[in-house]
């Protein structure tokens, strides 16, 4: 298979491009036909077999090659070897003219330029075609001027048929040669690209994300396997808008992202819940592209689990990500972005937030977000250990310090996170002898041991956590103030479950989808109607609360299916069946839940009593005051 043809129709150019080639070591076919018709069947057999670069006349290129898939290079013709070639007819006849093409091809180009460095210019004569040769030719003629022309190969006969002298341009091999130099370079650039883009392809296909690339204008330019397989598609989408393949949404997105930003954003694209990231790409202060990756939610969800029941590092490892803040709500995707900005730097954090909304789930995401991730992330609750205990397990001891100390002495827990993240939960029961020492290592960056007299510099990042007001706690003098305004460096305010009742069903979902699974009951279910009134419900110990309550549901549920019946039984020795304010419980009025058990039990008195936990002569009351009879 040869990657460069030439083709002529002049014998004496392949002679002497011929003379070229045999210096090349390179298999370059030289491809004679004898009109230009032929020139493009040749052409057009060649790129069928796999020729990149057709070599030709400026002729052939204009007027037959230029619609053909491959790259076509015209001849080279040199304006200084056409010049000493004017030169040379017209100092035999100074009345010699010239004869060329109106377009400002490569050949006519030469000419021109060749005839502007001459005193005695010559007059140069256009003809496009036969027609319009003949026609400069009658003229000529009938007014009796024989001279030599000077014209392209193909007037030649013409010229010859009216008495006129035909005069060639020369044909140089130097010429050739910068023509076949020129398509030696393409060629290379042009594997040197199918290279990269099989390698880029290759990339593509490997990375277990999907990845769309389309530009400034919603045209798809790149798209990996994975893509297509999220999206559903089996077909080439190259070349085609966003709008034609169900990806609308996707660049309005990446339309609306602010300059010099990326985006991160859940979506459904081809009704598929997909995590998008954008990323635009900038030319000139402009965007010109953009490329998204894509990944299926469930994908992630699963992954994470995986990855969770996989993990078997220390206790001292963060083993909660960013991807396990769950919900979409406004509250807490400000309270996301806050702590991903957080993570960048390396200040104190206190997170306040009340009990159960996930404070220890923010501190190790933003450990593992940040430049600490690979180092240790060491955990304690201030308000599990007495105090008698506390110190030592924060600054450790040397030996012998203690009745009961390990003999070769101890390392505390601040030595422990050394180049990593202390996480101190309930820091407001941290005890004010305490809070003097912990401020002294945050302000030295060194702990002193119990029972030792030298510092041990330590280099942690400190994230405090609390639920109550340590400002209040500040002017009852229960905290110090000198060390509140220590670790609130940044603040990160977690909002309680009842400030984005929304993220509840994915909260519920999420924790079914793992605990259910952990409880030996995979793919169990929840109806809407049990989702929508656990998402209604005073939920005072937040995401926690949530779970143990989804916990009971799925222990008491007998068909994998968590229904209405099986939430208000597992809350039935709760106080949630009692609050009045919950819209749940207005919306679900006593007849409304005495209708949908009996519709349950199929009118079965004894097993609608049961479910309720109430005697069959309470619910035949129950019945009579609602007219259920």
């Amino acid at each position: 298979m040869s990657k460069i043809v030439v083709i002529a129709k002049v014998p004496h150019h392949i002679e002497e491009m011929r003379k070229v080639v045999s210096d090349v070591d390179m298999d370059i076919p030289l491809l004679y036909a004898p009109d230009s018709e032929h020139c493009y069947e040749l052409a057009s057999r060649e790129i069928a077999n796999g020729a990149k670069i057709i070599i030709c006349s400026d002729f052939l290129y204009a007027n037959y090659f230029e619609t053909l898939a491959a790259k076509i290079i015209p001849i080279y013709r040199s304006p200084f070897l056409f010049a000493k070639k004017i030169i040379e007819v017209m100092e035999g006849n100074p009345n010699a003219k010239i004869i060329t093409r109106s377009d400002a091809r490569s050949f006519t180009a030469a000419l021109l330029e060749a005839v502007s460095l001459l005193n005695n210019k010559p007059e140069i004569l256009y003809a496009d075609n036969h027609l319009s040769l003949r026609q400069i030719l009658e003229r000529l003629k009938a007014n009796r001027q024989f001279f030599p022309i000077i014209a392209p190969i193909w007037a030649h006969p013409t010229i010859e048929e009216y008495g006129f002298a035909a005069v060639a341009l020369p044909f140089a091999q130097e010429d050739f040669r910068h023509s076949l130099d020129r398509a030696m370079v393409e060629l290379a650039l042009m594997e040197e690209k199918e290279k990269y883009n099989e390698l880029f392809s290759t990339v593509l296909d490997f990375v277990t994300v999907g990845i769309v690339c389309f530009d400034g204008n919603g045209f798809i330019t790149g798209i990996n396997k994975i893509a297509l397989d999220t999206l559903s598609v089996h077909e080439d989408i190259i070349g085609r808008s966003c709008d034609a393949v169900g990806l609308a949404s996707l660049y309005a997105a990446a339309k609306s992202i602010p300059i010099d930003d990326a985006a991160e954003m859940i979506m459904s694209i081809s009704d598929v819940s997909v995590k998008a990231n954008i990323l635009p790409q900038y030319v000139g202060g402009s965007v010109n592209a953009y490329v998204a990756t894509l990944s299926r939610v469930d994908d992630i969800l699963s992954d994470e689990r995986k990855i969770r029941r996989g993990l078997k590092g220390g206790e001292n490892a963060a083993k909660l990500r960013y991807t396990d803040i769950i919900g979409t709500s406004q509250e807490i995707t400000r309270a996301k972005h806050l702590a991903k900005r957080y993570a960048a730097a390396d200040s104190t954090i206190l997170i306040n937030g009340p009990t159960g909304c996930g404070k220890e789930v923010f501190a190790q995401s933003i450990h593992n977000l940040s430049d600490r991730r690979n180092q240790p992330f060491v955990a304690i609750n201030c308000a599990a250990l007495p105090e008698s205990l506390l110190e030592s397990i924060l600054f450790g001891y040397d030996k012998g310090s203690f009745t009961g100390a390990q003999r070769e002495g101890k390392r505390g827990l601040f030595e422990a996170a050394h180049k990593g993240t202390i996480f101190l939960d309930e820091i407001s029961e941290m005890p004010l002898s305490m809070q003097a020492r912990f401020l002294r290592v945050i302000q030295e960056r060194e702990v002193m041991r119990v029972g030792s007299t030298k510092p041990v510099p330590v280099d942690v990042r400190i994230i405090a956590a609390t639920n109550r007001d340590l400002r209040v706690m500040v002017e009852e003098k229960t905290f110090r103030a000198d060390l509140y305004y220590r670790i609130s460096v940044l603040v990160l305010d977690l909002p309680p479950l009842s400030a984005r009742r929304e993220d509840i069903p994915l909260l519920a979902r999420n924790f079914l989808e793992i605990r259910s699974e952990e409880l030996g009951c995979p793919n169990i279910q929840i109806t809407n109607d049990a989702l929508a009134y656990i998402s209604e419900l005073q939920l005072d110990g937040n995401v926690r609360e949530l779970n143990n309550i989804l916990e009971r549901c799925i222990i008491l549920s007998n068909h994998r299916i968590i229904d209405l019946e099986t939430v208000l039984i597992s809350l039935e020795q709760t106080r949630y069946h009692r609050q009045k304010e919950s819209k749940a419980t207005k919306a679900l009025s006593e007849k409304e839940n005495l209708i949908i058990m009996l519709e349950k039990h199929e009118g079965n008195r004894q097993a609608t009593a049961n479910a309720l936990q109430i005697s069959t002569t309470t619910l035949w009351r129950k019945m009579k005051k609602y007219g259920l009879l």
